[in-house]
């Protein structure tokens, strides 16, 4: 069970296994992540060294067991799951990274020797896997929606999609020469074709919808957890 915590409106005995978020804010301009000391206070496990705290707290149950991050590569999924992972004191899965493991090859590798439709078979099985797991945060690949087969295992938890315009795309990955799908000349205009192809899907998986900026991680990291909070905050205990 995952709860926020988001006052003092009322007292509250914490149950076993549950954890909570107690936002505070942090000041004006300041970009440090969720752990930051002035950041908004991080999501914890209940423990008898904070009994004042998380008794006073105002406590929003959350059901679902994982999060997966959805979006266009370069969106910033991997660098803000794993902040939105550690404030929720979950596990963190980069699916890439895990299918390069499986394979023992790299994505690039992979797309070499087995080709995208080959790459794409181990994406739904590490999907798959991922999809019985608790408490992690998945950050998927650009292309993980495009499988009507992998929807099922998605929906197994909420999607959070990162949205970012191919303007930012461009920006991040100027120096990322790993990416199978962008060696190609023009990149600027295989974005484009990727996201007339891949936006609608992810919008229409989405639970969450989040615009990558140039703030930086850990703010979209807060936005994340804020808006998770306000769409699932329906039933409070």
């Amino acid at each position: 069970m995952l709860a926020i915590a988001l006052g003092t409106q009322r007292r509250y005995t914490p149950r076993a296994n549950e954890v909570w978020i107690a936002f505070s804010g942090s000041p004006a301009g300041r970009e440090d992540d969720l752990s930051g000391r002035n950041a908004a206070k991080a999501l914890l496990p209940f423990a008898p060294r904070s009994p004042l705290r998380a008794r006073s707290a105002t406590i929003v149950p959350m059901s679902f067991e994982r999060i997966f991050f959805i979006g266009p590569m370069g969106a910033g999924k991997s660098t803000v799951g794993k902040r939105v992972a550690r404030q929720l004191n979950w596990t963190f899965v980069d699916l890439d990274r895990c299918i390069e493991s499986d394979a023992g090859a790299t994505v690039s590798l992979i797309f070499d020797v087995e080709g995208e439709a080959g790459f794409r078979a181990r994406e739904t099985q590490a999907l798959a896997n991922q999809s019985t797991r608790q408490n992690v945060v998945v950050a998927t690949g650009g292309g993980a929606v495009l499988a009507p087969s992998n929807h099922e295992w998605l929906r197994s938890g909420v999607v959070v999609y990162l949205e970012a315009p191919v303007e930012l795309q461009l920006e991040r990955l100027a120096r990322d020469h790993t990416r199978p799908l962008l060696q190609t000349p023009d990149r600027a205009e295989r974005l484009r074709r990727l996201a007339e192809v891949r936006n609608p899907i992810y919008a229409a998986l989405a639970d969450v919808r989040i615009t990558a900026d140039r703030h930086g991680p850990g703010p979209t990291a807060r936005r994340v957890l804020a808006a998770l909070q306000q769409s699932f905050s329906g039933s409070i205990q």
